[in-house]
C-alpha cells in the first residue's frame, strides 16, 4: 500500500467573527506531503505529516484535517489513517478499496479537538487492513 501526495494537514485556533477578518491568522500549523510512501503494511507514520510544537493557549479547539490519497493493488485492500496527540489517537478513519487492479481512494479525517492548555506534537499514521 501506498500514500500517495497528501494534500493538507492543518490545525487552526477556533474562529470567531472577528478573526475571520484576520485570516490566515488562525492557522498555528501546515504541512504537505513531499514524496509518496510505499510498503504501508502495519500501522506506519506517514512521513512528512508530523506537526511539533504546536502551542495551544487556554480555552482553544483546534480543527485538525488530515486528506490522503491511497494505492493498492491487493484485491479487497483497506486503508486505515489515524490522527494522533503525543502519541494518543485522536481520530481515526478507514476506507475498503473493492477493485482487484490498481487501486485509489481518498481518505479525509477532520477532527475538532479541545486540548489543555501547552505544547503539542500531532501525527498521521497510515494502515493497510484486508477484508470485504
Amino acid at each position: 500500500m501506498a500514500v500517495r501526495d497528501a494534500k493538507y494537514w492543518a490545525a487552526l485556533e477556533e474562529a470567531t467573527d472577528t478573526d475571520m477578518n484576520k485570516a490566515p491568522d488562525g492557522w498555528i500549523g501546515y504541512k504537505l506531503m513531499t514524496s509518496s510512501q510505499s510498503g504501508i503494511t502495519t500501522e506506519a507514520t506517514i512521513t512528512d505529516l508530523t506537526l511539533s510544537s504546536v502551542v495551544v493557549n487556554t480555552s482553544r479547539l483546534l480543527y485538525v484535517v488530515c486528506f490522503v490519497h491511497v494505492e493498492s493493488s491487493v484485491a479487497s485492500d483497506g486503508a486505515r489513517l489515524r490522527v494522533k496527540r503525543d502519541g494518543t489517537q485522536i481520530g481515526i478513519a478507514q476506507e475498503q478499496l473493492h477493485s482487484s487492479t490498481s487501486q485509489y481512494v481518498s481518505i479525509m479525517l477532520p477532527i475538532i479537538d479541545t486540548p489543555a492548555a501547552g505544547t503539542y506534537e500531532y501525527t498521521a499514521t497510515m494502515e493497510r487492513f484486508t477484508g470485504s
